[in-house]
């Protein structure tokens, strides 16, 4: 019998139900477990399907003795999975794209209206018996916004923008995408016309090494003094050192992310970046949780669970992002 070890509490009972019927021993630990823990756990493991904080580290997966196959649930698997380390033991690693465009789309909409109409600041003030009037504030509509990474998010992002909020979008990608300019009528820009023209700058790009930072000190000083910044990709594209210099310095007028540089978050006080500490008209976060929705939570599961069916039973997934574990695989 195959043994899938599954991280993560938010996972219904049903798909694992499903893993079961389907011939699988399941292991799901009710607490997030320490590195130290996950190799142990992994230990005898088939299958690892990783839905909740840990990370699948070269260590955790050098000691993987028996393990064929890391499904992630989630897109930006690089900063879970060492996936490097996966493909030189002839381990496949799996993601689940598309099921949560909905609901990241959607939470960067709330993290730009928060931030530009400073509804956090707001209510921060008024519940402490302060004055919240933050001044006149602008309207998005007719406005430039700039969507750097034009995936299937970036594209529901400027979906939005355009028919909902009537802005004026552009965009910088790897390729240009026409068609997507056409429908939406948005149009290409590259990355230094994009940051000195957008009054609201979104990033939605995967973390790689040419991402990781991709938006600096020269990248942000070419960025209008109004302009605002809102990242529900990784924190790491954005260099921590140099946004508190430019929100500090008012050198750009805010940020915005979902999920930190550390997780979970510290205290102000224990925030090595300093970013926590600041107001909350300048800079918000939430906690990583863009995506962590019903019913994209439930798409993910399903493909996730789909991916693990497919290999065993065929030998592969369409949803293996490192098909080169092949050539290290034990016969």
């Amino acid at each position: 019998m195959k043994s899938v070890l599954v991280t993560g509490s938010d996972i219904d009972e049903s798909y694992l139900s499903r893993l079961r019927d389907a011939g699988f021993e399941v292991h799901n630990p009710t607490q997030d477990l320490t590195e130290d823990e996950l190799i142990e756990e992994l230990r005898g493991k088939h299958t690892y399907l990783l839905g909740g904080l840990e990370r699948a580290t070269a260590g955790a997966l050098e000691s993987a003795d028996e393990l064929e196959l890391v499904a992630f649930l989630g897109v930006g698997y690089e900063s879970f999975v060492a996936t490097d380390v996966a493909t030189r033991r002839g381990i496949a690693v799996t993601n689940t794209p598309g099921a949560m465009v909905t609901s990241v789309a959607e939470m960067t909409i709330g993290l730009m209206l928060s931030l530009t109409r400073k509804i956090t600041w707001m209510n921060g003030r008024l519940k402490q018996g302060l004055e919240a009037s933050p001044g006149k504030s602008s309207d998005l509509r007719g406005r430039t916004a700039g969507i750097v990474g034009l995936g299937a998010i970036g594209a529901q992002v400027a979906r939005i923008l355009t028919t909902a909020f009537g802005m004026n979008v552009i965009y910088f990608s790897r390729t240009p995408k026409p068609q997507l300019e056409s429908d939406l009528g948005i149009s290409y820009a590259p990355l230094d016309e994009l940051l000195r023209s957008a009054d609201v700058i979104s990033l939605h790009v995967p973390t790689t090494a040419e991402t990781t930072p991709l938006i600096g000190d020269k990248e942000l000083v070419r960025m209008k003094e109004t302009a605002i910044l809102v990242n529900t990709a990784r924190a790491e594209v954005v260099e921590p050192g140099a946004l508190r210099k430019a929100l500090e310095s008012r050198s750009i007028a805010g940020a915005a992310y979902d999920g930190y540089y550390i997780e979970p978050l510290p205290s102000p006080k224990d925030d090595p970046h300093g970013l926590l500490s600041l107001a909350d008209d300048v800079f918000i976060v939430t906690p990583h949780v863009a995506s962590l929705t019903h019913g994209s939570w439930n798409g993910m599961s399903e493909l996730a669970v789909e991916s693990i069916e497919s290999f065993f039973a065929n030998g592969t997934s369409d949803r293996i992002v490192n098909p080169d574990y092949t050539q290290h695989r034990a016969k």
